[in-house]
């Protein structure tokens, strides 16, 4: 956005290749779940198995964690078997579940019971599980490039700048520690998800693109 502002003096507009209905997010959960101090962050991830997606930058985060974490993994892949052995090289076995594939409604009960959601694709545009993890009030902790650098601000999550392999996997520890400890933040958070949410219904995206077509034709 910025480069066409830049090259072409002209403003630009975001608009994600995923949309959700305007049906007042069914999925959503009124109020949201609260983190109690002391207690794990139950931490979300969901995608196909697949290098791209990077699951494996979240495991290596989880042993850098000072405070309780529990993962649970969705979905699966080509990559399962490797994700899965690396989680008991770290370790991590009392901390991760890798749930497979399951039905959506258990999907979304995972996702509803969750109090973060880490996206760790290294190369996606946007995603409809981003929107879904908006749609339960769930804070987002993503890479910052993308399509996610532009979905995803600082009123609805955290985003991660990438200058190494290793200061994205303290990163993402980091961040995890910061909303553990501060349910105000992550509350926060939570509650500007779901009003972001609302930026990316098909409505939306009409009305943009009407409004985009009307100044168009008045020059």
């Amino acid at each position: 956005m910025e480069s066409v502002r830049c090259f072409w003096r002209r403003d630009a507009y975001f608009m994600s290749e995923v949309g959700l209905e305007n049906s007042s997010f069914p999925h959503s959960v009124e109020g949201g779940v609260c983190h109690e101090k002391g207690t794990p962050l139950r931490i979300c991830w969901a995608g196909e198995h697949i290098p791209r997606k990077a699951l494996d930058l979240l495991l290596r985060a989880l042993p850098f964690c000072k405070e309780r974490m529990e993962l649970h993994v969705l979905s699966k892949g080509p990559r399962m078997t490797a994700w899965k052995k690396l989680t008991r090289r770290l370790g991590l076995d009392d901390r991760v579940t890798f749930h497979g594939f399951v039905e959506w409604e258990e999907a979304f009960r995972i996702m509803g019971r969750s109090h973060v959601f880490c996206i760790t694709s290294v190369c996606d545009a946007t995603s409809t599980v981003l929107l879904e993890a908006f749609s339960h009030r769930l804070p987002i902790i993503a890479l910052d490039h993308c399509g996610f650098s532009t979905a995803i601000d600082d009123t609805c999550g955290i985003k991660i700048p990438i200058r190494s392999l290793s200061q994205v996997i303290e990163d993402y520890a980091r961040s995890l520690d910061f909303l553990a400890a501060h349910e105000d933040v992550r509350q926060r958070l939570a509650a500007g998800a779901l009003e972001r949410c609302r930026h990316f219904t098909w409505e939306s995206k009409m009305q943009m693109l009407n409004k985009i077509y009307s100044n168009v034709v008045q020059g």
